[in-house]
């Protein structure tokens, strides 16, 4: 798709306000602005499940911390958009949004559309709120907490695969832990969930564990598929932790 000359797309965007343009002409323009908006052109149902991502609770509560200008909200409401996609099957559409969100974005965006594609950026978000209603956190504090977790995701979380064993997943969060991160993150989606539980319960009774990191768990049901995700966060960063700063 070629991209339209600035002053093509105004002289058509004028006719449309003065009530000239034709069809085509509109579906043009609204494809150019939904692009300019989402960085794709979302069909209508897809405008229609954005729209109910509005709705969706961890997404409003997280909305209502950070403030309703945080540029991520929208590429979160996209990430949602994924999930759905890739639940329901639609595969071919869900790649080819995450391509072009990859090649239109930021490394951030590019996260955050991953991270929620994989059904597990809901909960994150329902922590994040956890942590600012028991820390009177700010919004930049917020802010930046999630930013530092986007960066650092593929260091500090352990999606549970099928192939994964309890051993392999306890191994895994202890070298983590080894590293003395202020979090770090173990979901599982569908069947693995039991295995996730399983590993969990054991990684909270290790030694390097206790006393050092303090588990948040959450378990939840998004499109007929169950989710969970328990957070190990660091007691010893606690204090000097931006987090703890209004």
């Amino acid at each position: 798709m070629t991209t339209p000359s600035l002053e093509g797309f105004l002289a058509e965007l004028s006719l449309a306000a003065a009530g000239k343009a034709g069809k085509k002409v509109l579906e043009k323009i609204k494809r150019v602005w939904d692009t300019g908006k989402f960085g794709f052109s979302p069909y209508d149902k897809e405008l229609a499940t954005l729209a109910q991502v509005s709705k969706d609770p961890a997404y409003k509560r997280f909305r209502e911390i950070v403030g309703k200008n945080y540029p991520y909200l929208v590429y979160i409401k996209i990430g949602f958009l994924l999930h759905k996609l890739t639940i329901t099957g639609e595969y071919d559409r869900a790649e080819n949004i995450r391509k072009q969100m990859y090649q239109r974005r930021g490394q951030n965006v590019s996260r955050i559309v991953h991270i929620a594609s994989t059904g597990v950026l809901a909960h994150v978000l329902d922590y994040l709120a956890d942590r600012k209603e028991k820390h009177c956190l700010s919004p930049t504090a917020l802010r930046q907490e999630f930013d530092a977790i986007l960066k650092e995701w593929n260091e500090i979380a352990i999606p549970v695969k099928t192939t994964d064993t309890i051993e392999f997943i306890f191994r895994s969060a202890v070298a983590i832990a080894k590293k003395n991160p202020p979090r770090f993150f173990i979901y599982s989606l569908g069947k693995q969930t039991e295995k996730a539980w399983a590993a969990v319960a054991r990684i909270r009774k290790d030694p390097q564990i206790i006393g050092s990191f303090v588990a948040w768990s959450k378990n939840n049901n998004i499109h007929g598929k169950d989710h969970f995700i328990c957070v190990f966060y660091n007691v010893e960063n606690e204090l000097g932790h931006p987090l703890t700063r209004n």
